[in-house]
């Protein structure tokens, strides 16, 4: 998908039906490392269903690809409700991020491994936050070495104002 050519189209979207269909897309790589994606009840929300299931599908990889050795990845997936926007959750227990970088990784074709160590080429976490500014949200990350990181999703909800 060219998201620079990509019109946003706001729907009413299950966060349920996309979760399965991220569970569905990543089944191989979840089987191979023993990992788990979980979440419970999603709620419905307004969004571009196309580009949140890209931002939720690069997101699961990710918590996927940086896990820790010997770890079987965990992902855990939740919404909430704040200041009139949801705010989906994805936390993981990788192999985090340091704070120094925590800004850097939204950064077009920003590595911060050696190809050699995890595959890829830096895209998909730019792609997450162009996807989150198209749609008037944004997107945030925390993190601890060696625990994981947690991103936040925000997206403005017309029916929540």
């Amino acid at each position: 998908m060219s998201l620079q050519k990509h019109v946003v189209s706001r729907q009413t979207v299950s966060l349920n039906g996309l979760m399965q269909s991220v569970a569905d897309d990543l089944y191989s790589a979840l089987e191979r490392t023993g990992g788990k994606l979980e979440w419970g009840t999603l709620r419905t929300i307004s969004a571009d269903p196309a580009l949140l299931l890209v931002a939720l599908q690069n997101l699961v990889a990710n918590s996927v690809k940086f896990s820790r050795p010997g770890v079987a990845p965990v992902v855990e997936v939740s919404a909430t409700t704040a200041d009139n926007a949801v705010e989906i959750t994805v936390a993981d227990n990788g192999i985090g991020i340091p704070a120094g970088q925590l800004e850097n990784i939204f950064e077009v074709f920003r590595r911060l491994h050696a190809r050699k160590s995890y595959e890829g080429n830096g895209l998909g976490l730019s792609n997450c936050r162009s996807i989150a500014e198209m749609q008037h949200g944004r997107i945030t990350v925390t993190s601890r070495l060696s625990e994981g990181s947690r991103f936040v999703l925000s997206l403005p909800q017309p029916s929540l104002a």
